[in-house]
């Protein structure tokens, strides 16, 4: 027994070390991602004229904690009288929080068209793919239209390496419990950057092989990423759909300036 505790004290040592590290490691990837929001206003925007998830004050309340943590400004609204020119030209990026139904008026959507031209960024989160599916180039930017999902379960998403630079820092392969989109009218010039594998979950399935659920692309002078994941309050809460939805923020706020 005696003998052995030089090794459990060289043991314990090393994982002293190991978690040191791995804290310092986190605390200098929260400062660099920081340096890079820092600064930024984001409009949290969540509107519905049709199904409401009850998800949405979580999604909020987690976009507001991610502000203070990296230092970039939330402002909410469901008023659409929001989205005129001059308001707009305040925010970084618009994140449309489970968006349902028609939103806007024509006036609206042509200050928010003029917003993206104008090199604005977008965010879609889950439900935003069901709104304002009468017009096409909304729906174009979203890069696809939800059409059905099968019931609530967990199954595993999958990477993409995309030849675009696109910071993903989620893992190679993972597992999450969520609602699983199913889409029609995808965008052909978007860049996939999760797949769901059909094969690990049970329900109606359309894509096949591959089966996108999350995206960016650059849209008519400006920037957007769409996420389907989200349908449940705790999601947000979640350290991979928090890394998700900053990486997403690093590509829509246009702080990778480099990116082309």
């Amino acid at each position: 027994m005696i003998a052995r505790m030089p090794l459990m004290r060289t043991i314990v040592s090393v994982l002293i070390v190991f978690f040191t590290l791995m804290g310092i490691a986190h605390a200098e990837e929260t400062n660099d991602i920081a340096k890079l929001l820092t600064g930024k206003n984001l409009l949290l925007f969540s509107k519905t004229t049709k199904v409401r998830h009850a998800s949405i004050k979580e999604a909020i309340e987690s976009f507001e904690a991610l502000g203070k943590q990296y230092q970039f400004s939330v402002q909410k609204t469901e008023n659409s009288a929001e989205f005129t020119a001059e308001k707009l030209a305040n925010y970084d990026a618009i994140v449309f929080i489970n968006t349902t139904g028609n939103l806007f008026n024509k006036a609206q959507r042509q200050a928010f068209k003029a917003y993206i031209q104008a090199g604005g960024g977008f965010m879609g989160v889950h439900a935003s793919a069901w709104c304002e599916l009468d017009w096409p180039w909304f729906v174009k930017l979203v890069g696809g239209t939800f059409i059905s999902h099968p019931k609530i379960q967990a199954a595993r998403l999958n990477k993409i390496k995309t030849s675009e630079h696109f910071i993903n820092r989620l893992p190679a392969s993972f597992i999450l419990t969520d609602e699983w989109y199913n889409f029609i009218n995808l965008n052909p010039n978007r860049i996939d950057i999760l797949t769901v594998d059909e094969s690990s979950y049970e329900g109606k399935k359309i894509h096949g092989e591959h089966h996108p659920i999350a995206w960016f692309h650059h849209y008519d002078g400006g920037r957007s990423f769409y996420t389907g994941l989200g349908h449940h309050g705790e999601t947000y809460f979640n350290k991979r759909m928090q890394t998700h939805l900053l990486d997403g923020l690093l590509f829509v706020t246009g702080a990778l300036n480099h990116v082309k």
